[in-house]
């Protein structure tokens, strides 16, 4: 696999989350980055910029921005923006108006004493109109707000997870149609929770006990796809150790009965293990980057033993691990960057057909992409996916 870096693209001072989606449906992946002075700047994906990015566009707004995702949360057609606001007890949403345009962001409250960190957004109640998860990072609650055809919110269920949380996410893992919520949280005992969806006659959902399992882990990151080839989203978790010790990565398998298992667990890459250095974790994603048919995975790592493309130090490294459906390997390649990394991501940025990586800088304030230069690699067969018993 190869990459090619990217001209850096200056962004919003000390930027720290990084999110990507076809915003303006173009066929291009673009950018999103909230960046810790309240900025929202979004990077439209290019067929011709030697950055693979527009200039960008910046919104300024909230007291404290933190994770940001994307989804149509008024059933519109067109992909809207929700930015938690840790000091508020709220949540921004930017409504797409397309042509690359969003109305003002509009405040959805969600609770005076909550301090909103990570949210998702998915079809909870089953009317239309996608609903608002929200994430707090202290206590570990998970808060659904429930869409009206008014853009109103009403309470929706209230689950717990561990304190400390970090992301969560809302996807159908095991292939029912009906989206699982997983979270991910850290400190001196981080948890991966994933909460089962069951389907009532009205259409809503309910979400069961968790799945669970601990990680040892000051931060922690998870990606999601098809590792295994077998028709179902597994799970990649990226944990951030103590002490003189490389990440680890681990996978666990989904299965259609919404059972979690432990599959793999591996330390994390590091181009200067041989100097008695260890490399910490700064994100990862997951695309079939040699384009084989099975998912791959891209690491962010910080490396102070390294130089970056133009010869500084405290650069980082985008380490690439290839699928083999039971396994992952070290590529044999692998991407410098500049600055190192504070978050990573993928996607198709310059319409070729190859998903490419994303990194920004939090030192530098700078959003860096590594252009994907890779052959095709040869087709694997998918496995006979088994379907779930109705």
């Amino acid at each position: 696999m190869l990459f090619v870096a990217g001209q850096p693209v200056p962004v919003s001072s000390r930027p720290r989350y990084l999110a990507t989606d076809d915003i303006d449906q173009d066929g291009l992946a673009d950018a999103i980055v909230v960046s810790t002075r309240d900025t929202l700047s979004i990077l439209y994906g290019s067929e011709t910029s030697q950055t693979l990015f527009s200039a960008p566009q910046v919104v300024t707004f909230g007291r404290r921005l933190r994770r940001p995702n994307t989804g149509d949360v008024n059933a519109d057609g067109i992909t809207d923006i929700v930015v938690p606001d840790e000091s508020s007890g709220a949540v921004w949403v930017l409504l797409g108006e397309g042509t690359r345009g969003f109305a003002a962001p509009r405040l959805i409250p969600v609770g005076s004493k909550m301090r909103p960190y990570a949210v998702a957004i998915g079809d909870i109640d089953g009317i239309g109109g996608n609903d608002i998860v929200v994430g707090e990072r202290r206590s570990g609650q998970i808060h659904v707000r429930l869409n009206t055809a008014a853009f109103s919110f009403r309470n929706g269920p209230v689950m717990n997870t561990r304190g400390g949380l970090e992301q969560i996410e809302c996807e159908d893992l095991n292939g029912d149609g009906l989206p699982e919520l997983i979270s991910v949280s850290a400190g001196r005992v981080g948890r991966v929770s994933v909460f089962p969806a069951t389907a009532q006659a009205n259409g809503s959902l309910t979400y069961g006990d968790p799945m669970s399992f601990n990680t040892d882990s000051t931060k922690a990151s998870f990606a999601t796809g098809d590792f295994d080839n077998n028709g179902t989203r597994d799970l990649a978790v990226l944990s951030r150790t103590r002490g003189g010790k490389n990440s680890i990565l681990g996978i666990r398998s989904t299965n259609p009965d919404h059972s979690v298992g432990a599959s793999l667990s591996l330390e994390a890459p590091c181009p200067d293990q041989g100097r008695r250095r260890f490399c910490r974790a700064r994100g990862i994603a997951a695309a079939d980057f040699d384009r084989d048919g099975i998912i791959d995975l891209a690491i962010g790592l910080r490396n102070r033993a390294v130089l970056g493309a133009l010869g500084t130090r405290r650069s980082g490294v985008v380490a690439i691990m290839r699928g083999r459906g039971d396994t992952f390997v070290a590529a044999d390649s692998a991407p410098w960057l500049e600055k190192a990394p504070a978050e990573i991501d993928s996607g198709d940025f310059d319409g070729d057909g190859r998903p490419d990586i994303v990194a920004i800088s939090k030192s530098s304030s700078l959003l860096q992409a590594m252009r994907n230069i890779s052959s095709p690699g040869p087709t694997v067969r998918r496995k006979r996916r088994v379907e779930p018993r109705r």
